[in-house]
């Protein structure tokens, strides 16, 4: 359990350390209210969908998932590997 916390810290530190390299990163997330995977949509890596705002020092805008690196979960039908 330990292991997977830390693998979701740091893979959360590596993602907002790109983002803030290419532009101001907004501390707000925006995600559907009730998520996909509760009504047959995708479950993504992990449960948690959301989409993070960057805009780029040239005032370009971008919304990105925030998602879909996460550390993928082990579920009981189908074992995925953790890198």
């Amino acid at each position: 359990m330990d292991d997977i916390k830390e693998l979701q810290r740091l893979t959360y530190e590596a993602r907002n350390k790109f983002w803030a390299a290419v532009g101001k990163v907004d501390s707000d997330v925006f995600a559907p209210l009730i998520n996909p995977a509760f009504s047959g949509g995708p479950k993504w890596p992990s449960l948690r969908q959301a989409y993070r705002k960057i805009v780029t020092n040239d005032g370009v805008l971008i919304i990105a998932s925030d998602g879909l690196s996460d550390p993928f979960e082990d579920t009981p039908d189908k074992k995925s590997k953790r890198v």
